[in-house]
């Protein structure tokens, strides 16, 4: 989570976060991660806003290579071309929008809030409506002005972190798709391969470890 966003890394990605912004990161399954720190002169190429990015085969080998490394100097012939060459798979990287802004408002939070809640039951968006004490034309007006995107758009986002959390977990893609209020399974098939390309048992077979 960064400046009021919730960005979601599955495990072939990586989040970009510029020098100053404060976040926090949540894992919800047993995950090794790695962290590269890059001075803002080698990547001028790179947003001054967090995004998430492809980690390629060869990004990954040579994220793992600096970690082992820890500290690359261009004075050193041999870190230096590590350095060149992460730098610029880096900053080519295909991007991806996978966050949500949460609103300001009180009762929209109240709402993103248990959308995101892997306690909260998958009731109707109606219930989870009602609880927050505003109207549905009420959060509708509060999430365009305060997240740019629909309450529809916003709440099916949250339903796609929530399925990834899930499957990352190793539940079941039916069991998924009804925690995350599908009424049907091909529906949540439809959603997923809308969103990632790919249909959820792709997505566990290909990007999930251990599966």
């Amino acid at each position: 989570m960064a400046n009021d966003e919730v960005w979601l890394i599955p495990p072939d990605r990586a989040i970009w976060i510029p020098a100053k912004v404060e976040h926090a990161i949540t894992m919800h399954s047993e995950v090794e991660m790695r962290s590269i720190y890059l001075r803002e002169a080698l990547v001028p190429q790179m947003a001054k806003a967090c995004e998430v990015v492809n980690v390629t085969p060869l990004l990954r080998e040579l994220l793992l290579r600096a970690c082992e490394l820890k500290t690359l100097s261009a004075r050193r012939t041999r870190e230096a071309h590590v350095l060149a060459l992460l730098v610029d798979e880096v900053q080519n990287a295909s991007r991806f929008r996978l966050r949500l802004r949460f609103p300001k408002d009180g009762r929209a939070l109240r709402f993103a809030h248990a959308c995101l809640d892997d306690e909260t039951s998958r009731g109707a968006v109606s219930d989870l409506i009602r609880n927050t004490g505003a109207s549905r034309r009420t959060l509708e007006r509060l999430f365009r002005l305060e997240t740019g995107i629909s309450l529809g758009h916003w709440t099916r986002q949250a339903s796609l972190i929530r399925a990834i959390r899930a499957l990352g977990q190793g539940h079941k893609v039916a069991a998924v798709a009804d925690e995350c209020g599908y009424a049907s399974v091909s529906a949540f098939v439809a959603m997923f391969r809308r969103e990632l390309g790919v249909t959820p048992a792709r997505y566990i077979i290909e990007r999930v470890p251990g599966q």
